[in-house]
Order: C-alpha cells, then structure tokens, then sequence
C-alpha cells in the first residue's frame, strides 16, 4: 500500500490511477492523517 500526501496526490494523480489500475491501493493523507484512499475496482 502507498501513501502519500494530498499535495503529492494532486501532482501525480495520472500515475497514481496508473497504480490503482496494477491492484495497488494507495492512501491520501492531510496532516498525516488518512482522508482518502484510491483502491481498484473488482470486476465481478
């Protein structure tokens, strides 16, 4: 699992999908607190 802050997020969101799109899961962090995650999608 990646993590990284919300600023680094913004600047490399293209990557970070490219990440999530491999079945990595990457949280987004403020402060050093987790806000968000991008996770792939299961196909079913």
């Amino acid at each position: 699992m990646t993590q990284l802050d919300i600023t680094q997020a913004k600047s490399n969101l293209s990557q970070l999908l490219d990440l999530a799109i491999k079945g990595e899961e990457i949280v987004i962090t403020q402060d050093n607190q987790p806000v968000a995650k991008i996770s792939p999608v299961k196909n079913p």
